[in-house]
């Protein structure tokens, strides 16, 4: 899942490593998420360790009290460096490498102080793969961030890197991934039925 809205998503700032909590808006959207699974069999949560995966993932916790949020950094949202904070549009002027380009990502491209696309993958698939070999045959929700996410769903499917705006990742989305071994599915993709999502 992607976290709720924020400030910045509403303002269509970058914001990376910026901690924020959700926006009411984005407190609505992550009881509707919270509703949306309190029927669901889960049997593992973990969020990002950022505020608002965090706050997200507290409202899936409610309707599964008996599981422990298990925080983890390296689901955390990639870092923009000099950008966080800015607007997209005057981040895309400025640095055209910064985001994507019609469907085209510059994943090596490193902002001052940031991290590239392909450092995000290096440790956020680490995490991933641990996750998953702590919990075969099991069912397991993950709250993280629209990039993040994205770099997740590529790598799990085998999609370069450069070919990441091919996804879309509203707030308070839902992705399922049915994985056997390595065979990975995409059952579902960016749902966001149970709530209205406007970034």
């Amino acid at each position: 899942m992607r976290h709720g809205l924020t400030n910045y998503n509403r303002g269509m700032r970058i914001q990376g490593s910026i901690e924020a909590k959700l926006a009411a808006f984005g407190r609505k959207q992550a009881r509707d998420l919270g509703k949306r699974l309190s029927d669901d069999r889960i049997d593992a949560l973990y969020s990002s360790g950022m505020e608002r995966a965090i706050m997200t993932a507290r409202e899936i916790q409610k309707y599964h009290k008996h599981l422990p949020l298990r925080k983890i950094p390296e689901l955390n949202e990639r870092s923009f460096g000099v950008f966080e904070g800015v607007t997209i549009s005057k981040a895309r002027k400025s640095e055209p490498r910064l985001l994507a380009q019609e469907n085209y990502v510059d994943y090596e491209f490193m902002p001052k102080g940031g991290e590239s696309w392909k450092h995000v993958q290096t440790r956020a698939m680490g995490a991933i793969w641990q996750i998953l070999k702590a919990h075969p045959n099991q069912t397991v929700a993950v709250v993280a961030h629209g990039g993040t996410n994205c770099v997740i769903l590529a790598s799990m499917i085998g999609l370069p890197l450069s070919k990441l705006a091919y996804f879309r990742q509203n707030n308070a989305c839902v992705n399922i991934l049915d994985v056997t071994g390595k065979k990975v599915r995409i059952a579902l993709l960016n749902d966001t039925g149970h709530t209205i999502s406007e970034y």
